[in-house]
């Protein structure tokens, strides 16, 4: 493990200059993926709807098919109800996913407008909406419990969702790095509201850090780096939890981390009212 605040030597400054550009690259190499994800999004959603209609017109339409048939024609009534029950089925499992597609595009861009120009923001709608996108990592989908404990009527954040929503993404992308090798794998999200304050807290079954203080703290520096188990792909530019900070010191946003025996807990907490 390694990790470097400020560049000491010329060779050091050449080192994080080169890293600052390469995240820079990244930025924008994203920033035009997204536009162009923006664009194919509106141009899905339109056959989508159709092809969910018209899966509901045949799922209707199957009854009086099944009554045509049984009136008119002379065949098995076992093997026709089958046949039915099969199409019935997969129809059906073919209309929820269709519903279910359409429902994760819907509340991507409900992400999108809310980090464009939201200036604040109902914490819960975020969590549940971006959760849910969250879905498209096949990791997460298959095999991450989520357990969402949202408390109802939390206060309005006065936070441009443009800054916290990249915290939130870093804090849930980070619990499930950290579960990549767990035999369980859990990650639970509670929010609540106390002292002035709203806190949101990361639960995650990981692999967790035995590490020292200065290791914790070393989480928050600019270009820190750890090195992932044997055979991960997952790369990053060691800026995620270094920007987090960042990203919330205006607001008076804090975060911290506790050691747990199984995984790790990270604490969000944001006041009220400052603005």
């Amino acid at each position: 493990m390694k990790y470097a605040n400020f560049p000491e030597t010329p060779e050091d400054l050449d080192v994080f200059y080169e890293k600052c550009l390469e995240a820079l690259f990244e930025k924008d190499r994203l920033a035009y993926l997204g536009h162009f994800l923006k664009g194919l999004i509106h141009n899905i959603n339109g056959p989508l709807q159709n092809i969910s209609m018209l899966l509901e017109i045949l799922i209707r339409g199957l009854d009086a098919q099944d009554a045509f048939m049984r009136s008119h024609c002379k065949t098995d009534t076992e093997e026709w109800d089958e046949l039915m029950l099969k199409q019935r089925t997969r129809f059906t499992h073919l209309h929820q996913q269709i519903a279910g597609v359409a429902q994760m595009l819907r509340d991507f861009m409900v992400i999108y407008e809310v980090e464009r120009k939201g200036t604040e923001l109902e914490l819960n709608l975020v969590l549940t909406k971006l959760t849910n996108v969250f879905r498209a990592d096949l990791f997460f989908k298959h095999q991450v419990e989520l357990d969402l404990r949202l408390t109802k009527n939390l206060p309005m954040l006065h936070i441009p969702g443009r800054c916290l929503i990249p915290v939130l993404i870093h804090l849930i992308r980070n619990a499930l790095v950290a579960m990549r090798g767990a035999k369980r794998k859990k990650l639970t999200i509670e929010s609540l509201a106390m002292d002035g304050k709203v806190t949101v807290v990361f639960k995650d079954t990981g692999c967790g850090s035995s590490g020292n203080e200065e290791m914790w703290s070393g989480l928050f520096y600019s270009m820190w780096e750890n090195p992932m188990p044997e055979g991960e792909e997952e790369k990053h530019s060691g800026f995620g939890l270094f920007a987090v900070e960042r990203l919330l010191e205006p607001y008076g946003g804090k975060i911290r981390f506790e050691r747990e025996e199984e995984g790790t807990r990270v604490i969000l907490e944001i006041p009220v009212n400052r603005r």
